[in-house]
């Protein structure tokens, strides 16, 4: 008799705390879709890489998940945090650019093309360039457009 109640406490428990694991891995902070153009000298630039960093003033040891988006070839992005264009936390955040590594070649009809003279000329180009507003909101409830414009540190 006593071991059917510890059995069945030891259920109770097993259950209790399985579900408390799910309904913890299962809440995200609140996100915002954010989309916008990257600039620099007021033309859209055709690569690089976005981040936005979380700002907590709370617990800056934890911040939360930075949200990232590769730069599309007519310098549109959209933030991507768990997955495509779900945006990014809501809240501040810093925001880094990166131009990435020197443009390779591509294969296109089983051929191999190297990049343009002009792709090598704009990547050099935006070396150690940063946004010229490093800080942002995200704000809840809405899509939020933030275009980056790109200058000399």
């Amino acid at each position: 008799m006593i071991s059917r109640i510890r059995q069945t406490a030891a259920w109770g428990v097993l259950v209790t705390a399985s579900g408390l694991l799910l309904t913890g891995c299962s809440s995200q902070p609140p996100l915002a879709p954010v989309q916008g153009v990257v600039t620099y000298e007021g033309k859209p630039v055709s690569l690089g890489r976005l981040m936005f960093a979380p700002i907590s003033e709370t617990d800056p040891a934890h911040p939360g998940k930075p949200a990232y988006s590769k730069v599309a070839t007519d310098g549109t992005y959209s933030l991507k945090t768990y997955k495509a264009d779900d945006g990014a936390l809501v809240g501040p955040h810093l925001v880094e650019f990166e131009p990435g590594g020197e443009p390779a070649g591509e294969y296109r009809d089983g051929k191999e093309y190297a990049p343009t003279a002009e792709t090598i000329q704009e990547w050099r180009q935006l070396r150690g360039l940063v946004p010229q507003s490093k800080n942002v909101i995200v704000v809840a409830g809405k899509t939020n457009i933030i275009d980056i414009e790109l200058v000399k540190p």
